[in-house]
């Protein structure tokens, strides 16, 4: 029993003398100074520097070489080419950026202490800021500032937006105090733009030409001024929308907002010309000022190519009315409402109807259905019964993300959802009434008002879009 009790006692004293080199070990392994640290630390550090060493280096082959140096996101990743920093780092005047969602984080702080400025912000957020602060440098007198109106004159006689340079007769606009406006101590052909929403301002503006540029985290779009009325676009949204035409746009013999006559149009077509001789060559209107469709009528379209872009998402709203019954109808295809397109059978969407169903395609490859009249869907396509809408305005919405959810809503209310397609296409061209510039298959009927947005509006906003056609066609 003694020796029993010698070795119990032992064993004890043995673990304990084993917890103790235990816990000094890890102590010394977690420690600041411990080897694993000091290997950590001595590979940020010598990222940290190799990441200064390289924009010093950009520095001397920017081409403002006399002035600060500005780099956003998307350039410093060129430059680093490190995981760790990706999509994190930019540079405005010469300062070093960390874009960090907490700018009090650990992270943040150790930043700071190697030299670089936290600041929340997104990536788009970031490029929008890079180049305001470029054009504030280059503006030449002292007393001017982004935010009002500058001339071309104040930019060395161009104003340079990433690639794109406008020369004579462009102006940055931006917003403009109440004291401006009392005492017209502005431009008053900025009245005439009726921008009534500034929070996406600068615009880029030529009066001369009616155009309006506007800068929205470097995705920039154009439209003509008579399209927009901004007194009515549901402001929330407005970054984005490309095109809109409502009851204040003009509407002539020849335009449907900017949208114009393929009679007016030559230029290639699915690497063909465009032949319209066949049609009156003038757009025609009813009494209310609603576009009229029929065999008779030309189809408005409007050439994307190099003035618009869709990347992932984007969403439409048309209200329209007419024969979706399409009882007389001998194609197999349906007569199509609208169709936004790259080339031949690419729709980032094609809407369509036949024999009182709705066709919808989003982000698909393939022709359209044929001969489809039952409720069916698959990867970027449905069929949607609508014979309950017959013989009334319609207001159809439809939002989609690539590879993700097409939603389809008609007089507000959702109708469909289902699988975007995940094909990423070309965005050149936009029909309507046609499948395609040139195909005979022109829905009969009326469009009243029409707006295409690159972004997914939310059901807030869809319910606005639906108020507001209701009002213009009450």
């Amino acid at each position: 029993m003694k020796n029993k009790g010698i070795t119990l006692i032992a064993l004890i004293v043995t673990i304990v003398v084993l917890i103790i080199l235990s816990a000094v070990s890890v102590s010394l392994i977690t420690s600041d100074n411990s080897a694993i640290n000091t290997t950590v630390t001595t590979k940020f550090n010598s990222q940290i520097a190799e990441i200064k060493e390289k924009i010093e280096i950009a520095k001397i082959d920017k081409k403002n070489v006399d002035g600060p140096l500005y780099l956003n996101t998307d350039e410093v990743n060129e430059l680093i080419n490190m995981p760790l920093f990706k999509d994190k780092i930019g540079v405005s005047n010469d300062t070093l950026y960390y874009l960090i969602n907490d700018i009090n984080s650990e992270d943040a702080k150790k930043m700071k202490e190697s030299g670089f400025e936290p600041i929340n912000m997104s990536i788009n957020e970031f490029k929008y800021y890079v180049e305001l602060n470029y054009l504030q440098y280059r503006i030449n007198s002292s007393n001017a500032k982004i935010g009002r109106e500058l001339g071309t004159s104040q930019f060395n006689s161009s104003i340079s937006i990433g690639t794109n340079i406008y020369s004579n007769g462009w102006y940055i606009v931006g917003n403009y105090s109440e004291d401006e406006k009392n005492n017209q101590t502005y431009n008053s052909d900025f009245e005439k733009l009726k921008l009534k929403d500034t929070t996406h301002s600068p615009y880029l503006v030529n009066y001369d030409e009616s155009l309006v540029l506007s800068i929205d985290g470097m995705d920039m779009y154009s439209t003509a001024i008579r399209v927009h009325s901004f007194n009515d676009i549901d402001l929330s949204a407005l970054g984005s929308s490309f095109v809109y035409v409502d009851a204040s746009a003009q509407r002539t013999e020849d335009y449907f907002g900017t949208l114009y006559s393929t009679s007016l149009y030559n230029g290639p077509v699915f690497n063909k010309k465009a032949d319209y001789t066949d049609n009156s060559g003038h757009l025609v209107y009813d009494t209310d000022g609603a576009l009229l469709l029929d065999n008779d009528n030309a189809i408005p379209v409007l050439e994307i190519d190099q003035r618009y872009t869709i990347n992932n998402t984007y969403s439409v709203s048309i209200t329209f009315s007419g024969d979706i019954s399409q009882h007389n109808q001998s194609d197999a295809y349906a007569k199509t409402i609208l169709a936004i397109s790259g080339d031949s059978g690419q729709y980032c969407s094609w809407l369509g109807v036949y024999k009182n169903y709705l066709h919808v395609y989003s982000f698909r490859k393939n022709n359209p259905m044929q001969n489809t009249a039952r409720e069916t869907q698959s990867k970027g396509a449905a069929s949607i019964n609508i014979s309950s809408y017959a013989n009334k305005i319609i207001n159809l919405q439809v939002t989609a993300v690539r590879n993700g959810k097409t939603n389809v809503y008609i007089n507000g209310t959702k109708i469909s959802t289902f699988d975007s397609g995940d094909v990423n296409l070309p965005y050149k061209y936009l029909t309507l009434g046609d499948l395609r510039v040139g195909r005979n298959l022109k829905f009969e009927g009326k469009i009243y008002d029409f707006t295409l947005f690159g972004t997914e509006l939310t059901a807030e906003q869809i319910q606005n879009n639906y108020k507001k056609s209701a009002a213009y066609n009450n």
